[in-house]
């Protein structure tokens, strides 16, 4: 599976199985979604659902979590994908998973679901975020965004935020040559956002963003500093 297509799948699983499904509360959707993006692989959240159930943070136990997925280690069942494995925060344990777990916690004890809902601004989240191990501007950012897809939260910076990754650095300077500056990076994405309408039709393309039957809505700079990653794998 192309790293293009694995994010589609992810992302279908994500607001299908993992958002739709379940509690609506505002705890109850942010625990699944910091744990779905924890592992970003659906054999694990189908794993966890055959092992434990529908997960939920009113019933959550560290140490059943760590059964199950040790006995996943143990028999060679992967519970992350190669494609898109976030590095363990340092917490003191051996396993990764266990690291992860213990991150997780500590999001929702210090009122993950509670200040997501509170914020109008991503930046602010972003900032809290980037405070936790392991949570570097690259990871802290996908949290952001797949928070984001619950509507928990009404961002009014939400068409403006945005976080350059290392893929969509490289992707841009493959665009606008080597020599472009760090400083540079956000204005351009920016201004590819802005006049993406004028040169769409310039080229003559037309580019529909959403699931089928739904709005059309244009590329949000978060679409655009995807695509920029992608531009760089393919080239």
């Amino acid at each position: 599976m192309s790293s293009s297509t694995w994010h589609v799948v992810a992302h279908f699983c994500q607001l299908k199985w993992v958002i739709k499904t379940g509690s609506q509360t505002p705890a109850e959707l942010v625990f699944r979604v910091v744990l779905f993006d924890t592992f970003t692989r659906t054999d694990t959240w189908e794993f966890i659902i055959r092992k434990i159930g529908a997960p939920t943070w009113a019933k959550y136990n560290r140490s059943i979590y760590e059964k199950a997925f040790r006995q996943a280690k143990d028999n060679g069942i992967p519970l992350y994908t190669g494609s898109f494995q976030k590095p363990a925060p340092k917490h003191g344990y051996a396993d990764n998973f266990m690291n992860h777990l213990k991150a997780l916690e500590l999001l929702m004890e210090d009122d993950l679901p509670g200040r997501l809902v509170a914020a109008t601004h991503m930046a602010d989240i972003f900032d809290w975020l980037r405070e936790f191990k392991g949570m570097g501007d690259f990871n802290a950012y996908q949290l952001l965004l797949n928070l984001s897809y619950t509507g928990l939260a009404n961002f009014s910076d939400a068409d403006s935020f945005v976080v350059v990754g290392p893929g969509s650095r490289s992707g841009l300077r493959r665009c606008f040559g080597p020599d472009l500056s760090r400083s540079q990076e956000l204005d351009i994405i920016r201004w590819m956002g802005y006049t993406q309408g004028d040169h769409f039709s310039r080229l003559g393309v037309s580019c529909t963003l959403g699931p089928q039957g739904s709005a059309y809505h244009e590329m949000q700079l978060c679409d655009i500093e995807h695509t920029l990653c992608e531009i760089d794998k393919v080239c």
